[in-house]
């Protein structure tokens, strides 16, 4: 967990080299030195303002970090934080639906009484009468003759 969040720090803190001083500026001193007190000093990412974040495999908790500074430092005026948060506030919703689709509880049960179903409908139990068994305890018994 440690070494994750090292890493994670090491990435805030490439994404705020990257960005330049006007915005490490505008953190306070306290904030910009946690991250980089915090940062994993081996792990070194390097990332190109022309690539998005999902292109350059940049950690969940990084992007939460960014988003974070961006709503709380960087917003210059009260419009521009009210869309932001609507923006994480849809993006959470959405994530939600998303999951309540892909793992909704009914569904799953549902489905698993489904195939249930089916498999105990493809099923077939085939008894033999009486003559087949007659038949087939005369072909035994002279199959155990013959060996």
């Amino acid at each position: 967990m440690v070494e994750t969040n090292e890493k994670v720090f090491s990435e805030v803190y490439a994404i705020l080299k990257m960005l330049g001083n006007t915005y490490i500026n505008k953190l306070p001193e306290k904030v910009y030195n946690l991250i980089c007190n915090s940062k994993d000093e081996n792990y070194i990412p390097v990332y190109m303002k022309s690539k998005s974040f999902e292109e350059q495999n940049i950690k969940k908790q990084t992007v939460a970090i960014i988003a974070l500074l961006h709503l709380n430092y960087w917003c210059d005026t009260e419009n521009e934080k009210e869309n932001l948060k609507n923006i994480i506030l849809n993006n959470g919703i959405n994530l939600e639906k998303e999951l309540r689709t892909k793992y909704n509880p009914d569904e799953i049960f549902n489905n698993k009484l489904k195939k249930t179903e089916e498999v105990t409908a493809l099923v077939e139990i085939k008894q033999k009468n009486i003559f087949e068994k007659i038949i087939d305890f005369f072909r035994n018994k002279l199959k155990f003759k013959s060996k």
